[in-house]
């Protein structure tokens, strides 16, 4: 085990060596390329929260359906494990029902449950990570939907296709689960209102940071806007980001010479590509795991209290899931995953 100083340095140097992403392109809500206008990054009127983004089940419940919707049953199936190995092929993952509206009759259930059973992970689904576990690790997870309306039940396995569904959205709250649960939205970093509300739109504003290469002279961390117009039928459309200051940073977006302390350095070295890339930056967020947990025993070690203990938990179970979508990202582009190596001692 290493010592408290250690853990925390290994923490510093993991966050150093994620600063190299880079602004998210304009996407429609399908996740393909938008060519159409996109808004400018608005100021906001009012403020949403964004505190459930990364709770599926609690976006699932904050969505209406349409009148002539009789049940919808959201699931999420298993598709790996941070650190672990995938599910087997030929094997099929316990599915796990995420929310939605109840049948009204055993018929019905017996249906909708006969449905459910043709999915398949492969190609199906949107994918995403969540905490469904009780060890408080987040799988990769493929979702999906069983909707019943006109007497037929329905398998749905694009957010595209639950789009349909929906009932008008009408509430910023209804707007920004729904945009959460296409990984964007609203954040809560910055200061004043995240939300502005049109006729038949609301538009969120998210602020994040990126790291920009200086030549001859030290990096910069650039602070960025974006607006996310969520409109009443469920399109959503993402404009440009927007930059809004620079603040000086460390040496190299690239972070040159620093390894996080599960030994990012063991990489083999990447070939180019998209899917080599995103391996990386992977194996950086699964080190960070490492990390967080040897900062964790170390603080309980020190006769740390309790509460901060449990917030390096926390943060190690944040991280896993961060692993395990980067991890998803990098597989869907033909990246070579590999284990952090946990260090001795």
């Amino acid at each position: 085990m290493r010592s408290l100083p250690e853990a925390l340095t290994g923490i510093f140097l993991t966050a150093l060596a994620a600063c190299a992403a880079d602004p998210p392109p304009v996407r429609t809500a399908g996740g393909t390329p938008y060519a159409g206008p996109v808004p400018e990054p608005t100021s906001g009127t009012a403020t949403v929260s964004c505190a459930d983004a990364g709770n599926m089940r609690k976006l699932y419940a904050r969505l209406r359906w349409s009148p002539e919707v009789e049940s919808v049953a959201l699931y999420a199936m298993p598709a790996s494990y941070p650190g672990g190995p995938p599910v087997p092929p030929g094997s099929r993952p316990v599915l796990r029902h995420m929310g939605g509206t109840p049948c009204k009759s055993d018929a019905c259930e017996a249906e909708r449950d006969a449905v459910a059973q043709t999915f398949t992970a492969g190609g199906q689904g949107w994918v995403y990570a969540d905490e469904m576990f009780p060890d408080g690790y987040y799988p990769t997870a493929h979702g999906f939907a069983v909707v019943r309306r006109g007497g037929k039940q329905v398998l749905v396995t694009t957010l595209d296709g639950l789009r349909a569904h929906l009932a008008r959205i009408t509430t910023a709250d209804e707007a920004q689960a729904w945009a959460a649960i296409h990984r964007t939205g609203a954040s809560c970093t910055g200061e004043g209102p995240n939300v502005a509300a049109g006729e038949d739109w609301h538009e969120l504003r998210a602020e994040y940071t990126t790291c920009v290469a200086t030549p001859g002279g030290p990096s910069q961390m650039a602070r960025m806007a974006v607006t996310h117009r969520v409109y009443a039928d469920g399109r959503i459309e993402s404009g440009a980001p927007k930059e809004l200051g620079r603040t000086p940073t460390h040496d190299s977006c690239a972070t040159p010479g620093r390894v996080p302390v599960a030994g990012l350095g063991s990489l083999d070295d990447d070939d180019g590509s998209l899917g080599s890339l995103l391996a990386r930056l992977a194996h950086a967020e699964a080190a960070s795991v490492v990390a967080f947990r040897e900062l964790a025993t170390a603080l309980a070690a020190e006769g740390a209290p309790a509460s901060l203990v449990a917030r390096a938990r926390e943060a190690e179970s944040d991280e896993a899931r961060h692993a395990a979508l980067m991890g998803a990202h990098a597989r869907a582009h033909g990246g070579e995953l590999q284990e952090p190596e946990e260090p001795e001692g």
